[in-house]
């Protein structure tokens, strides 16, 4: 059993790994809420999840520190679930350009909220729609080589603010997702006087699947893959405006028992799951921007709190 199992897994790896490396970098499903918030109160009782990651190699790569969390339930009296979640990140990086050497360091944050009523159909499906907002802002200093080649210290600042709605259609055993952005509102500031052309209208929108293969419910061995897509278009300063369906993120795990393992976006993982605990460890490597390869972890942490019988 224990053969057939390893067998599909590194079957599995072999066919989705090379899209790893183009998507998010944070394990599908490790954040529920972070690109559909109809997930805000699905596991009915209180939930928190959080995540750790950690990007670098050195100097030449630069070091990113990536902490995000959430927390959601289900509020009986409104008939919804409600989720709020943030995040704080913090990267450092020294690089060449042009015989010289350039320094960059800066740090961002954010936070948002969520409400996603629940309707169930028989008591076998749910639709939940939902309306989250959410703020993030940052703030940098890097030194200058262009558009005055002076090689002064410089800084950057600004904020953005961002509305989304969505709907998840879901059951015991799989679930369909679509979210899609109502507006987004940003502005940057520069310590020096560049201006930038405005990169035009947009839209966003993201498409989530999965499913859980096993026999029952108390089965020791289950596989649930889980599928993102990024779809929308964009009018770019120059050219025209263009349509796109990308493939975005996935995870495929396998459990036996408590052990699950797999791969995802963010690499292979490994951890241990019980009903209410589930932590995580996920790894891979790739190219830098220059030479060599960088190292990304991803500490992945979930807990549900027992509810009310």
């Amino acid at each position: 059993m224990m053969r057939i199992i390893l067998k599909s897994s590194l079957v599995w790896a072999g066919i989705l790994l090379p899209f790893a490396s183009r998507a998010q970098d944070v394990p599908l499903g490790a954040l529920p809420m972070q690109f559909n918030s109809s997930f805000a109160g699905e596991a009915e009782s209180p939930r928190l999840n959080a995540n750790t990651r950690f990007d670098g190699s050195g100097t030449t790569f630069g070091r990113l520190l990536t902490i995000s969390n959430s927390y959601d339930q289900f509020v009986p009296a409104l008939r919804s679930g409600v989720g709020v979640s943030s995040y704080y990140s913090k990267q450092d990086k020294t690089f060449s350009f042009s015989g010289q050497t350039s320094s960059f360091e800066g740090y961002n944050y954010g936070f948002a909220v969520a409400v996603a009523p629940k309707f169930s159909l028989k008591g076998k499906y749910t639709i939940s729609p939902s309306l989250d907002f959410s703020y993030s802002s940052f703030r940098s200093s890097y030194d200058n080589y262009w558009p005055t080649f002076t090689n002064e210290r410089q800084n950057a600042s600004g904020f953005s603010i961002q509305s989304r709605v969505a709907i998840l259609f879901n059951t015991q055993k799989w679930y369909a997702g679509y979210s899609v952005d109502l507006f987004q509102y940003g502005e940057t500031h520069y310590s020096i006087p560049v201006t930038f052309p405005n990169a035009g209208r947009q839209f966003n929108s993201y498409w989530q699947f999965g499913y859980t293969f096993q026999r029952s419910s108390e089965s020791k061995f289950s596989f649930t893959p889980q599928l993102l897509f990024r779809t929308g278009y964009d009018t770019p300063s120059y050219g025209n405006q263009f349509l796109y369906f990308r493939f975005t993120a996935f995870n495929l795990n396998f459990r036996y028992q408590k052990v699950i393992w797999g791969i995802s976006n963010a690499g292979f993982h490994v951890g241990w799951q019980t009903k209410p605990l589930r932590i995580m460890l996920s790894s891979r490597f790739e190219n830098g921007d220059f030479s060599g390869r960088s190292y990304i972890g991803n500490l992945s942490f979930r807990y549900v709190f027992k509810g009310k019988e």
